[in-house]
């Protein structure tokens, strides 16, 4: 039992979060500063820990900084599944890593639901998160799914001004080049 306890203060010294400090704060404090790998070894130590579901949002973002999608998922399916109302940067997250899971109806359909929840949506701990790039990620996958009516939807969202015709040929290339236009600056 001793020798437990030895192995868990170990990991924990070793990890670079203070044995001290609140896991969750210091993990944000991290991810701000760029340093994911230190942001995530504390949200980690405080999943270990306490289980607790904001810790495991910083986890998934985390890990979806450092290229790790199936890992960032894994924590925003759980947040999500726990309790979706009070964490909805595991949402907006999970609509990320699904993407680039090619996961795209799900992260579309989710993209959707969360703009009409949250369509001001700026990620506190990344302010160049916002629902412009949930709604881009969101056309994407509706192009990638063959809805160019909803991607049309979401593109929108960040143009309003923009047409297109979504049933014929020219209306699916008018999106497809207005995804692409807005690819360069988001």
């Amino acid at each position: 039992m001793v020798r437990k306890y030895i192995i868990i203060l170990s990991i924990i010294l070793i990890s670079g979060c203070s044995l001290f400090q609140d896991n969750i704060a210091e993990g944000w404090k991290a991810f701000e500063n760029g340093d994911y790998e230190k942001a995530r070894d504390c949200f980690s130590k405080e999943t270990i820990l306490n289980a607790n579901l904001e810790a495991y949002v910083g986890l998934g973002w985390s890990n979806a900084k450092l290229g790790n999608k199936e890992s960032a998922l894994s924590s925003f399916e759980y947040v999500i599944l726990e309790d979706s109302i009070n964490y909805i940067d595991a949402i907006s997250g999970a609509v990320f890593a699904g993407s680039a899971m090619c996961m795209d109806s799900t992260s579309a359909i989710r993209g959707t639901y969360f703009l009409s929840k949250y369509p001001n949506y700026v990620f506190e701990h990344d302010t160049t998160v916002t629902f412009k790039q949930v709604a881009f990620t969101s056309a994407c996958s509706y192009v990638n799914i063959g809805d160019f009516s909803s991607a049309l939807l979401m593109i929108k969202i960040i143009e309003p001004g923009f047409n297109a015709i979504p049933g014929n040929e020219q209306g699916k290339l008018d999106i497809l080049l207005k995804i692409e236009e807005i690819s360069q600056w988001i």
